[in-house]
């Protein structure tokens, strides 16, 4: 406690404000349950300092003892004695006796204490990646669940990291053909299971509408709604654009729809409006990146609607654009909102 009387030397101006502040303290500390000789003890050997030897920097001194570093318990201080009573052993003998001339510099250092063991900055779950059964007897999404940790695409793999059941909700999920081994991404806020019901409805009851590419493909030949699985790739607790934006994301990162850039990579220039068919969705623009005019319209166009061709769903989209930096970095999304198998 004396250092804390210390403290009030460095603003000390004369005796009588230093007294007045120390008897402040001294009232302080006997509050707080101080014993009044340590109390006084240390008002007294701050008095006994004066105010420029309390100002001066203190130098640290260079040793060459060895530090003896343990953590703080009051048990412990016995081996502060047991390492001093002993040391003349390793100072004594002829093969130590140069590495401990010195008795070694005993320090503790602080235990834990409960804002360590209590307080954290996240939570963290021991939860197992993967998507798994929710147990309900009736649940239809179950049988078709895949316990995959690893999507494959086209360009990369993805991991997952994150644990599902049925019952998650706002996730972004991959349906996968176990024949042909095609992957479809999907996005959805409500319960997984809800959502791939739809899918699987659609699929037994043979639904070809062209806004249904899932239920489209296992309407194949040779497939059926038995191909389908279904697992969790990412839980995403923002609003619905989001977690449309991370579906694109992932989109992009599996590759689906590359083939676009490379047949679409070399165009400078259009006159006009650019006609697409392509059967994947469409995850950016950058398969644009050498168009540099078009022309003449002034003003973006945009239509897009399914085709249908030799049994297979196109995506008819036009377009047209002034400046093609300018939206180099806008996601295809905001023109089409769809989704669709790699064809």
């Amino acid at each position: 406690m004396n250092l804390r009387f210390s403290h009030l030397l460095d603003n000390r101006s004369d005796d009588t404000d230093f007294n007045n502040k120390c008897e402040e303290m001294c009232q302080f500390f006997k509050k707080r349950g101080y014993p009044d000789s340590a109390v006084t003890t240390g008002k007294h050997r701050a008095q006994e300092i004066d105010r420029e030897t309390a100002l001066q920097t203190s130098q640290d001194k260079e040793t060459d003892r060895i530090p003896f570093t343990h953590t703080y318990h009051p048990q412990n201080l016995a081996i502060k004695n047991v390492i001093l009573k002993n040391f003349k052993i390793l100072r004594n003998d002829p093969e130590t006796k140069h590495m401990f001339s010195l008795p070694p510099l005993i320090s503790f250092k602080r235990d834990k204490n409960l804002g360590n063991l209590l307080v954290r900055s996240a939570f963290k779950f021991n939860d197992q990646p993967g998507t798994f059964t929710c147990k309900r007897t009736r649940c239809k999404t179950c049988p078709f669940l895949s316990n995959t940790v690893k999507i494959s695409g086209p360009n990369r793999s993805v991991k997952v990291t994150d644990h599902f059941t049925c019952i998650s909700t706002n996730v972004i999920y991959c349906i996968t053909c176990t024949l042909c081994k095609k992957i479809c991404i999907g996005e959805t806020g409500r319960r997984l299971a809800d959502r791939f019901r739809e899918h699987l409805r659609d699929a037994e009851q043979n639904n070809t509408d062209a806004s249904k590419p899932v239920a489209r493909h296992f309407n194949l030949p040779s497939h059926s709604h038995h191909n389908m699985t279904i697992c969790g790739l990412s839980l995403h607790h923002g609003n619905t654009e989001s977690r449309k934006n991370l579906e694109q994301k992932f989109i992009f990162q599996l590759g689906i729809g590359t083939r676009l850039d490379e047949k679409l990579g070399k165009i400078e220039k259009v006159k006009g409006y650019i006609l697409i068919r392509e059967s994947s969705s469409l995850t950016s623009l950058n398969f644009l990146k050498n168009l540099k005019e078009i022309s003449p319209r002034p003003n973006i166009f945009v239509k897009g609607q399914f085709e249908v061709y030799n049994d297979r769903m196109f995506l008819l989209v036009e377009f047209a654009l002034v400046s093609f930096s300018r939206y180099q970095n806008m996601s295809v999304r905001y023109f089409i909102d769809t989704q669709g198998f790699i064809l």
